[in-house]
């Protein structure tokens, strides 16, 4: 009879134990969303940063909607406005401004995870296609950080 109901009980505390640990795992997912709704949001403003950055307006628009670090083609990483502002500055010179007569996009991949127990990273990865002519097709890959309900563009790759 004592051994019946302290298996009962242990039995118990290990649903407990389980329910609670479970329960915590949901709860720390669920601090960092990715809605459809943010989904659609990020592949609108990468689009927009392809438009901004191949038509070659609106430099602050393009540092607006772009966040630090940025990471360059998976070359480089840019820490300061200053060399975020340059590097703008050059592609406008040296690429020239290209009119799209197509793009195409969609969520390649997301990052959704807590990094070291306390660094919240939710990135996703846009990847878009695009159409300058019958010619000239080329692919890029944007990532663009959610904070909340804030978006912005942290780096590409062509």
């Amino acid at each position: 009879m004592f051994f019946t109901i302290n298996r009962i009980i242990m039995n118990k505390a290990i649903v407990i134990f389980l329910i609670i640990f479970t329960n915590s795992l949901i709860a720390q997912k669920d601090t960092i969303p990715q809605s459809l709704k943010l989904q659609k949001q990020a592949i609108a403003l990468a689009e927009n940063w392809v438009k901004l950055v191949t038509e070659r307006t609106a430099l602050d628009s393009l540092m607006n909607i772009s966040s630090l670090p940025f990471a360059l083609d998976k070359k480089k990483i840019l820490n300061t406005e200053d060399q975020l502002k340059s590097f703008y500055l050059k592609m406008f010179k040296e690429k020239g401004e290209r009119k799209l007569s197509k793009v195409t996009s969609e969520i390649h991949s997301s990052k959704y995870e807590i990094i070291d127990n306390c660094i919240p990273l939710n990135i996703l990865v846009v990847r878009l296609k695009l159409l300058v002519d019958e010619t000239k097709k080329y692919s890029v890959i944007v990532g663009v950080k959610i904070s909340d309900t804030n978006l912005k563009v942290i780096g590409f790759a062509d």
